[in-house]
C-alpha cells in the first residue's frame, strides 16, 4: 500500500472584533443571539428530507451554536481564572452540507471556531476569516459560501457586542 502526503501554504486573515464590554457580558449576549443547534437538522439531512431542508434553509437562522467550551477554566490551575476565555463552534449543518458536497475537505472548517477573551479595557472575539478558509479549495461554489459566512458570522458577533 503506497501513501502520499501533500501540503500547500494558504493565506488566512485573522480577525479580531473588540468591545469595551466585559467578556462575561459578551458571552451572555452571544448565547442569547445564537440558537443552540437543533438535532433535527442533522436528522433531516441524513433522512434526505429535501422539503424540510429547503424550508429550513429559507426560514431558519443562518447560524447555530454547536458547542461552547469554557477554556478559562483551564487557566485556573495557573491562577489566571480572571481572564475569561470561551471557545465557540458556530455554523449551520445545511451550510456545511452545501460545501462538503463539492469539497469534502471543507468539513475541516465547519463549524467555525471563535474565541472570546478578556483584555484590559474590554474583550475580543477572534476568528479566522471563513472566506480564506473555504477559498483555499478553489471551488467558486464553496468560496461563495465562505463569503456569506464572513457576513453572517460578523453580524452575529456584532449583535452580541452592540
Amino acid at each position: 500500500m503506497s501513501q502520499t502526503t501533500s501540503a500547500k501554504t494558504i493565506t488566512v486573515h485573522h480577525v479580531e472584533v473588540r468591545t469595551h464590554l466585559p467578556a462575561a457580558e459578551v458571552h451572555r449576549r452571544l448565547l442569547a443571539t445564537l440558537p443552540r443547534l437543533d438535532p433535527k437538522l442533522v436528522d433531516m439531512l441524513s433522512r434526505g428530507d429535501v422539503q424540510a431542508v429547503e424550508k429550513q434553509r429559507r426560514d431558519g437562522p443562518p447560524l447555530w451554536l454547536f458547542e461552547v467550551r469554557d477554556m478559562g477554566a483551564l487557566l485556573a490551575v495557573e491562577k489566571q481564572g480572571a481572564r475569561v476565555v470561551y471557545q465557540y463552534e458556530i455554523g449551520n449543518p445545511l451550510t456545511a452540507e452545501s460545501m462538503v458536497r463539492y469539497r469534502s475537505a471543507a468539513g475541516l472548517y465547519a463549524p467555525l471556531r471563535v474565541v472570546l477573551y478578556e483584555e484590559p479595557g474590554g474583550s475580543v472575539f477572534a476568528f479566522d476569516r471563513p472566506f480564506d478558509l473555504f477559498g483555499q479549495f478553489g471551488d467558486p461554489r464553496v468560496t461563495q459560501v465562505g463569503q456569506e459566512l464572513d457576513r453572517e458570522l460578523e453580524a452575529a458577533l456584532r449583535k452580541a457586542i452592540d
